[in-house]
């Protein structure tokens, strides 16, 4: 699967003794955390995955907290804590046969399909992402310094699609001045990117998608954001991107979700200039029709981006801290789960730079 298997939490979060009994019953690990939700962000397909969390404070002894080594004795249920960011994403750790899970959801790496060791990581961290408590492996905290003091909790529901977002934009070594399409962009991974985009300096970006109103919010955040809106035809879509742009692009990343075809991917790749990158984030499921020779010699270099690392989620964090991403842009909602239907109809309701934020 794509990124739909991602939501964004903040809890109170406690690293574990050695021993003890976690949120579903099953028992405390050396580098579990036990926490109890204080906010997620709702997926518009009902999905989820990245998560935040209140942490314990004490570093020194967090760093022994990993998952196959010591753990330092706690009490369980201390009431101050840092607010970190919950990947979710797990790996096995085997340099030589790595494996990686996204934990709560169906998310596996690599090749997509199941084993013996990904099966048993979603066995013994199963507990889902709405969860009031969750029992995860520490090694997936990422804390991020100073958020305590962030004006708006509820806005860093939108973190994980930009530490997501953030993992696409490095691959495709973009730098200040460029060039880039952003395929889907009035989604909300799509909406991320070219935050990340605009903080990174980008030239001109043209944001093309389906939903006018999102293409007008991003396009009202700068000057260099260049709407486009797609007619669902390859050619056409190709001639309004490279108008909007003003010549080939350096850069196309495409964040499209499940759609009906790939006309749409297939022109960002069509406007990528000689020695361009496209960088393939989203969840078309369709095979792409790219001719081995038009590759070849127009030097495209293209690449898959699935997930990010904790590295990356710490810089993002950086990036919002000192104001160079602000989420003063995000339209959030805040919702409890008295009525579930409800709330996962509204949250299938928003797109772009609208979040729906789950809170106690």
């Amino acid at each position: 699967m794509g990124h739909e298997g991602m939501d964004s939490r903040f809890d109170r979060c406690w690293a574990s003794p050695r021993g003890g009994t976690g949120a579903d019953g099953s028992r405390w690990r050396g580098g579990d955390a036990d926490a109890r939700r204080a906010g997620a962000r709702l997926h518009p397909r009902a999905h989820g995955g990245w998560s935040w969390w209140y942490r314990d404070t004490d570093r020194a002894r967090y760093r022994r907290d990993r998952p196959c080594g010591g753990c330092g004795r706690r009490r369980p249920h201390r009431e101050a804590g840092d607010i970190a960011l919950c990947t979710g994403f797990l790996a096995t750790g085997r340099v030589a046969d790595p494996e990686e899970v996204l934990l709560g959801w169906t998310g596996i790496g690599g090749r997509g399909m199941s084993s013996a060791a990904t099966d048993a990581m979603r066995r013994v961290w199963r507990t889902g992402t709405f969860a009031e408590r969750a029992l995860m492996p520490a090694s997936t905290l990422v804390a991020l310094p100073g958020a305590e003091r962030y004006p708006d909790l509820a806005r860093l529901a939108f973190l994980p699609w930009l530490t997501v977002a953030a993992g696409a934009v490095e691959r495709s070594a973009l730098s200040p001045g460029d060039r880039l399409v952003v395929t889907g962009a009035s989604g909300q991974l799509g909406g991320a990117t070219v935050l990340l985009a605009l903080a990174r300096g980008a030239g001109t970006i043209a944001a093309v998608g389906r939903n006018s109103s999102s293409l007008e919010r991003l396009a009202a955040l700068d000057p260099r954001v260049r709407p486009v809106r797609s007619v669902g035809d390859r050619a056409a879509d190709a001639a309004a991107i490279l108008d909007a742009l003003g010549g080939d692009a350096d850069v196309a990343i495409d964040a499209l979700g499940p759609a009906p075809t790939v006309d749409l991917t297939m022109a960002g790749f069509d406007v990528l200039r000689l020695d361009g990158t496209m960088v393939l984030l989203g969840g078309v499921r369709q095979t792409l029709p790219i001719p081995y020779d038009e590759l070849m010699h127009r030097r495209i270099t293209l690449r898959g981006s699935w997930m990010a690392s904790n590295e990356t989620a710490y810089s993002v964090w950086r990036q919002v801290e000192a104001g160079l991403l602000d989420l003063t842009a995000l339209e959030v909602t805040t919702v409890g789960l008295e009525d579930p239907d409800a709330v996962l109809t509204r949250a299938e309701a928003t797109n772009g730079l609208s979040i729906v934020a789950l809170t106690p």
